[in-house]
């Protein structure tokens, strides 16, 4: 199974409608690991794919989404312990 690097996805969005739509459209293409984060590990175009949709359900003034895109080595070493990350 091909490895792709890690992008944390995290938000904070105003409206509970436009949250709600957010995560499912989120949970298609990583894991929750919060309330309003996501972990997803895909390749640049899928990556670019998500932003599009992301895109088409906020809005800009009122939300905001940030993407943190880690390299494989950075993926790996992120230590978890009894399931929450432990930096």
């Amino acid at each position: 199974m091909e490895s792709f690097p890690l992008t944390v996805v995290a938000y904070d969005v105003a409206s509970d409608r436009r949250r709600a739509c957010l995560a499912r459209l989120l949970e298609d293409y990583g894991t929750r690991v919060q309330f309003s984060v996501f972990e997803c590990s895909v390749p640049a175009g899928v990556l670019d794919e998500l932003r599009q949709a992301v895109n088409g359900v906020i809005h800009p003034g009122e939300d905001r989404v940030a993407y943190y895109r880690f390299c494989h080595r950075c993926s790996a070493v992120r230590p978890v312990r009894r399931g929450v990350l432990s930096w």
